[in-house]
């Protein structure tokens, strides 16, 4: 079954992002106060900031519920982008993963090799392709170094800062 990303969730599922998300939230928080509760009480003792900091790591690594503070913050972020969404002038989270996920390929003349397609470095003169745009849309040039996602393509190429680079790019999706 293939994963949903949150864009996609927020996307397809907008009121119970309201409603039901809210509630998971709390939910979630209620089950990590007393690791709240431990931090708090630790940061109040008269230790050395080592020793806070040596036993804050041993919490965290060993007992923390890892999986429910990404899901907790995945939850958040959602709040966060729905609250951001249709804001006049503004881009908001959505607006940049919708961003992230237009296709390099589409940028460049590509040529596909295997999994990943090729190209001749936008950002310098060349002959043989050396720019890569790997499966998860991510571009890297061998000669000059270069790495980005789109939004950085873009930068480069239009010499655009952020917010220009993700209107742009917003313009080309719609």
């Amino acid at each position: 079954m293939k994963k949903l990303t949150l864009l996609q969730i927020l996307d397809a599922f907008p009121d119970e992002i309201k409603t039901i998300v809210p509630r998971e939230v709390r939910r979630i928080k209620k089950e990590l106060k007393p690791f709240e509760d431990y931090f708090d009480e630790l940061y109040r003792k008269d230790y050395d900031d080592f020793t806070k900091y040596f036993i804050s790591e041993v919490v965290r690594v060993c007992y923390m519920p890892t999986e429910k503070v990404a899901h907790l913050n995945n939850l958040l972020k959602l709040i966060k982008m729905q609250k951001n969404k249709g804001k006049k002038g503004a881009i908001c989270e959505a607006d940049i993963l919708r961003a992230k996920e237009y296709p390099i390929t589409s940028l460049l003349s590509c040529v596909r090799k295997g999994s990943k397609h090729w190209a001749c470095c936008p950002f310098h003169e060349e002959k043989t392709p050396s720019f890569c745009v790997n499966a998860d849309n991510t571009a890297k040039c061998f000669s000059c170094g270069f790495f980005g996602d789109s939004i950085e393509v873009v930068q480069k190429m239009n010499n655009m800062d952020f917010i220009e680079a993700v209107k742009y790019l917003q313009g080309r999706t719609r």
